[in-house]
């Protein structure tokens, strides 16, 4: 008896899968493509609220939400690479290597008109 209990279930468990399989949706796809205004790309770096990428050959950072619709860009940071946030996501640290430097940037006025940056050497 148990035997024959042991095969039905695993013989249930089989059909369960492969129906599952084959009713599975296809690939994902996104909606829309969205084109930043960067022409160089180092870093992305993503937060609870926003995508950062840095564009060394700009000399900017440029902040987005996770729809990629660009919320501001930071400029005047010389060859800005590396990027790391702090623990609570309230500061992007941001490697400048050409200025021998790091910034520091205030990502909770990041979609304000001004933005504080701070260069620490």
């Amino acid at each position: 008896m148990r035997v024959r209990r042991f095969a039905a279930g695993t013989a249930l468990a089989t059909v369960a899968a492969s129906v599952t399989l084959l009713a599975a949706p296809g690939p994902a796809k996104a909606l829309d493509s969205v084109v930043l205004p960067v022409t160089s790309h180092w870093q992305t770096l993503a937060d609870s609220g926003h995508v950062y990428v840095s564009a060394p050959g700009q000399d900017a950072v440029v902040a987005t939400d996770h729809d990629g619709q660009v919320i501001k860009t930071v400029e005047g940071l010389d060859g800005a690479r590396g990027m790391t946030l702090s623990a609570d996501e309230s500061r992007l640290y941001v490697a400048l290597p050409e200025a021998d430097a790091i910034a520091e940037i205030d990502t909770h006025v990041a979609g304000s008109a001004t933005v504080s940056v701070e260069i620490i050497s």
